[in-house]
């Protein structure tokens, strides 16, 4: 029943930490989807998926102070779902960062988490569309076959891969679903297209076609993640030492130039002290370019996880800018 396992993920979270007194929201869901195309042009097919979610937002009390916590975990089915892990991550990421301080301005290493890292996944999406390109909105326009980023850097978009939810087996232009390398080891190879962008580059659909109700079909993604690497977390931590975990971004979307592709957003974390999790850090900002972001990662971890249809591991960057007092 979920209700009954949204109630025992509140009271679980609850009892978890005495500074955890409220539960902002606890969620528990399932939907099963039928998809059917039909086309002019002969397609007609049709598929069904399931779905299932949980997430937590837990507020962590101390004083005057109030932190919130966060997560979200996705499966297939409900019996697939740890929602205990989802309560335990919640309330462990709201409760480290009370007594956050504004740290000084430094450029140290960064490794950032999954929640942080995804939010400049959803950037590099918009970026990799051959729509943004055709219009001269990406960063990446006519650098096909360029070094962009680092060489542990491959970014794939794949609608074959079950273990994502994006997983189907043709896009919403009835095009066979693919696995499309976008990055090798940081060198673009190309970009994601639609049945319109590809006539237009006279190359062939990726399977990326996004239907809508207000337009014809666009560009999107299906499974979109960066390739996971094979470091576990806590080395990408040890080789950061003296440098900060980022746990979350704000701003990315609204901060970012899809041109350029400078960013400047605000941040916050806890500090890396030994390989260990130390003092929580706030009301920083990172500022650089996603092509120097991307040619500084010099760790990615073997944790890949999925947020919607867009994943990521933890990612370690050499250097960067956090600005702060």
């Amino acid at each position: 029943d979920k209700t009954q396992r949204a109630l025992d993920l509140e009271a679980r979270a609850i009892s978890l930490d005495p500074r955890v007194t409220k539960i902002d929201e606890a969620q528990v869901g399932d939907a099963v989807t039928r998809v059917a195309i039909a086309s002019t042009t002969g397609v007609e097919a049709e598929y069904r998926r399931t779905d299932a979610w949980c997430l937590a937002v837990t507020l962590a009390v101390e004083g005057d102070e109030t932190q919130t916590g966060f997560s979200y975990r996705i499966a297939r089915g409900l019996d697939e779902l740890d929602w205990e892990a989802v309560a335990d991550e919640a309330v462990e990421r709201g409760a480290r960062m009370l007594g956050a301080a504004k740290p000084a301005t430094a450029r140290v290493p960064v490794v950032l988490d999954q929640f942080a890292a995804i939010s400049f996944l959803g950037v590099l999406a918009g970026a990799v569309s051959a729509d943004a390109v055709q219009k001269g909105r990406s960063l990446f326009a006519n650098l096909v076959g360029e070094r962009v980023g680092s060489e542990l850097f491959t970014l794939v978009d794949d609608g074959t891969n079950v273990e994502g939810p994006g997983a189907a087996p043709f896009d919403d232009e009835g095009v066979p679903s693919g696995r499309t390398e976008l990055f090798t080891k940081g060198t673009l190879n190309g970009y994601m297209h639609n049945a319109y962008t590809a006539h237009k580059d006279g190359t062939t659909s990726t399977g990326n076609g996004k239907r809508g109700y207000r337009a014809p079909p666009g560009v999107g993604t299906s499974n979109f993640y960066l390739d996971v690497g094979e470091t576990p977390r806590d080395e990408l931590l040890r080789q950061a030492d003296g440098g900060v975990l980022i746990q979350d971004v704000s701003g990315v979307h609204s901060g970012a130039n899809p041109i350029s592709g400078e960013f400047s957003v605000g941040a916050t974390g806890l500090r890396i002290v030994g390989g260990a999790l130390g003092e929580p850090l706030r009301e920083m900002t990172i500022a650089s370019t996603l092509p120097e972001m991307l040619q500084a990662i010099t760790g990615v971890g073997d944790d890949l996880r999925f947020f919607s249809s867009v994943g990521t591991p933890s990612v370690l960057i050499d250097e960067m800018t956090l600005a702060g007092v």
